[in-house]
């Protein structure tokens, strides 16, 4: 059982870890015009106003837009630390991270993101943010296994 929660307390680390890039590629994107509003934004905002605490602050809004995109990260991070320990797949955490991080890209954006009207389901969206937010789970995929699997193999395990 100790291990379990060993790998979940990791995988939360490298899940946040690994939001950092995933995040620098989605500010990116969003400056060269790519996105449009980032949808951690408009998932954040779509919450806050369900529950009544709709924020008028566009500072305070990016920090808890970006609290809540990070909080997510380490979540989805915490299971796929506990699961990849369970797991035996035929190839490397990083290449399963990938496709960990589109599953969670296909769950969200194809599943609940569009169930609640938050935002269009991709073939729907605006052209460009389906592709970015691809790239962007991706990146957070790999970003997380590498982490994950280079905390495995650590001296200290």
């Amino acid at each position: 059982m100790q291990s379990y929660i060993r790998s979940g307390l990791t995988g939360a680390v490298a899940g946040g870890l690994a939001t950092v890039p995933m995040t620098a590629f989605m500010l990116l994107a969003h400056r060269k015009g790519f996105l449009g509003e980032e949808p951690p934004r408009l998932i954040t905002d779509f919450a806050l106003i369900s529950a009544g605490l709709p924020i008028h602050n566009k500072n305070a809004e990016t920090a808890v837009s970006g609290s809540v995109h990070f909080g997510f990260g380490i979540v989805c991070g915490a299971l796929f630390g506990t699961i990849s320990r369970r797991a035996r797949l035929p190839f490397s955490r990083v290449i399963g991270g990938m496709l960990y991080g589109l599953l969670v890209w296909l769950v969200s954006y194809h599943g609940w993101i569009p169930a609640l009207h938050i935002m269009p389901p991709p073939e729907e969206d605006r052209p460009g943010r389906p592709a970015v937010m691809i790239l962007a789970h991706l990146i957070y995929g790999s970003a997380l296994g590498w982490i994950v699997e280079r905390a495995d193999t650590s001296p200290s395990r």
